[in-house]
């Protein structure tokens, strides 16, 4: 099928439908996964009745670093932010909590991503505040020691989130999303931060240098995951035009935008699976020279039910495209984990299909070249086992973050505790 041109007043925008630059994978069949054998589990949450996820996973300074929540099952709900440090070989050296305000929804804080840059650590994530969740990012030092906090969004109900952070000198880019009142609408956004500003404590506006918001009018924009930034701008993904209301699984389009360091919009690429559902660019990662997105992909309505894929993409640092992988099996599947090295993209699944009769982790290796899938091994029990938000890549080990509902001996559980797992490459 052609591919489809549309202008949204950037350039020219391709919506690819299944062009011959897709490829699809294991989607029937299980044969050729191998069972991972982590060299080591890490669990966590509080109480019986608690829920947990470890959102970020990050290696910085020889050192394994964990973001994510703690909540409770019932309102109002206490969700502290949650920031572990462990060595390589899972040894915990630190863990800090960081419980927010009180405000009109109880006290809370969530961790949704986590990047180092020398001696200190950048948080984002969101708080509650007042009768709505604001915006957050937080710096701290790799010893555990929180520096300084910032918030913002409206005061008057919504959710606001951070979901990436990418420095840059001075520079601190940050993405996130800002939903209205009873989520009608949602407005992607990229803000850029002064870090030497924001160290020496000065107003917020001060420290802001500027701040764009983009997407489709009237309909559902987010910006999702990582972001990756360099001395020519900052790249974003998400989903673009999706169906008003706080359902990411309702139309909408995937994207690939890129923003000078000035805040212009400079493109957007669009990708639209087979044309007649939806996608989400769930995560991006980068290697300096290409930029790899992965989500879901589905036909019109299918969510949580069979024909729902992931799907992996390489682009150029212009925004081409170079080639298209899709992954699934007879019934849904969910990715957002993703890292790339010298070699091999590696992503993260949340499948349905294959497994011990849960929902288990998938990790999949593509040759980061050619596109070809070299290898894909298989985690989890009969709980929900999604060791798939986050990866972090050292030399030889991949480091995956996520939660999971199953117990060392792989019998569900039924209460959600958060999860980081290391395994070789």
């Amino acid at each position: 099928m052609p591919a489809k041109v549309y202008n949204i007043g950037i350039r020219p925008v391709l919506i690819f439908a299944f062009t011959l630059l897709v490829q699809s994978v294991g989607m029937a069949e299980d044969d050729g996964l191998i069972k991972i054998e982590p060299d080591w589990v890490r669990r966590w949450k509080d109480k019986a009745d608690s829920h947990a996820n470890a959102w970020d996973v990050t290696i910085h300074r020889n050192g394994v670093y964990a973001a994510g929540v703690i909540g409770v099952s019932r309102f109002p709900k206490v969700a502290p932010l949650i920031i572990q440090r462990y060595t390589v070989e899972g040894e915990l050296v630190w863990e800090k909590r960081w419980k927010g305000y009180k405000g009109m929804h109880g006290t809370g804080a969530g961790a949704t991503v986590i990047v180092g840059e020398g001696p200190y650590l950048y948080v984002g994530g969101a708080v509650a505040r007042e009768k709505m969740n604001a915006s957050l990012i937080q710096k701290w030092d790799t010893n555990g020691q929180l520096l300084w906090t910032e918030f913002w969004g409206e005061p008057n109900g919504g959710h606001h989130e951070v979901n990436g952070l990418a420095i840059v000198g001075d520079s601190l880019y940050v993405s996130h999303y800002s939903a209205a009142k009873r989520l009608i609408t949602i407005d992607a956004v990229i803000k850029k931060f002064s870090i030497r500003k924001l160290d020496s404590r000065r107003p917020q506006a001060e420290s802001l240098i500027w701040s764009t918001t983009y997407g489709k009018a009237d309909s559902h924009n987010t910006t999702d995951g990582h972001i990756y930034a360099d001395t020519t701008g900052v790249y974003i993904c998400g989903q673009y035009g999706g169906t008003k209301g706080w359902n990411v699984y309702k139309g909408g389009d995937a994207y690939l935008a890129k923003f000078d360091p000035e805040g212009n919009q400079k493109w957007i690429e669009l990708w639209q699976g087979d044309g007649t559902g939806c996608d989400n660019a769930f995560n991006l990662t980068s290697d300096g020279d290409h930029i790899f997105i992965t989500g879901p992909t589905m036909a019109k309505d299918r969510f949580i039910r069979p024909n729902v894929q992931i799907f992996v993409q390489k682009y150029t640092m212009t925004g081409n495209l170079v080639w298209t992988r899709l992954f699934g099996g007879p019934k849904p599947e969910y990715s957002r984990g993703l890292a790339v090295d010298k070699q091999y993209v590696f992503v993260a699944v949340a499948t349905k299909s294959f497994g011990d009769k849960g929902d288990n982790t998938v990790l999949l290796k593509y040759d980061k070249e050619s596109g070809e899938l070299k290898a894909k091994g298989i985690w989890g029990g009969k709980g929900f086992d999604g060791a798939t938000t986050s990866i972090a890549l050292d030399a030889t080990s991949v480091y995956l973050s996520g939660k999971s509902s199953s117990a060392d001996d792989g019998t569900a559980t039924g209460k959600t505790s958060a999860v980081v797992l290391k395994t070789t490459k």
